[in-house]
């Protein structure tokens, strides 16, 4: 992974054996090798700024046949008209055989993706925010 602005953090819940990493893409659609190139190794995968507009948020989903996503967008169309590039965004990717544990929570806010581990009192969230 040899992007300039890969900045991501891995947490090892040493106690469930369960593998998380946050990255922030900046545009999945740029990032797809990096994230497949992790797949390998994680079981969950939070993304920040993955870019997608609502009508593509589905494309999360279609990364890899191993794994199940829950996505949101933070672009907002006005009168389905998109000036300037999409921004924000977030997503999880999570392995399949773990969804018997995973409950998708929904909040809301377009900037926040939420899921709650069944098997321990853990959530998983990917959050974006603005500098302000």
């Amino acid at each position: 992974m040899s992007r300039d602005y890969f900045h991501a953090k891995m947490l090892s819940l040493t106690s469930s054996n369960i593998s998380v990493y946050s990255f922030n893409c900046r545009s999945l659609k740029s990032s797809i090798t990096e994230v497949r190139d992790l797949y390998e190794q994680i079981d969950f995968v939070c993304l920040q700024e993955q870019w997608l507009v609502l009508t593509e948020i589905f494309f999360v989903s279609t990364i890899s046949k191993g794994f199940l996503a829950v996505g949101r967008s933070a672009v907002e169309l006005q009168h389905d008209i998109l000036s300037g590039r999409p921004y924000g965004g977030t997503a999880i990717l999570y392995r399949k055989p773990l969804s018997k544990f995973v409950t998708v929570l929904y909040i809301c806010n377009p900037r926040v993706s939420a899921l709650s581990l069944q098997c321990s009192a853990i959530w998983q969230v990917s959050i974006f925010i603005d500098s302000i």
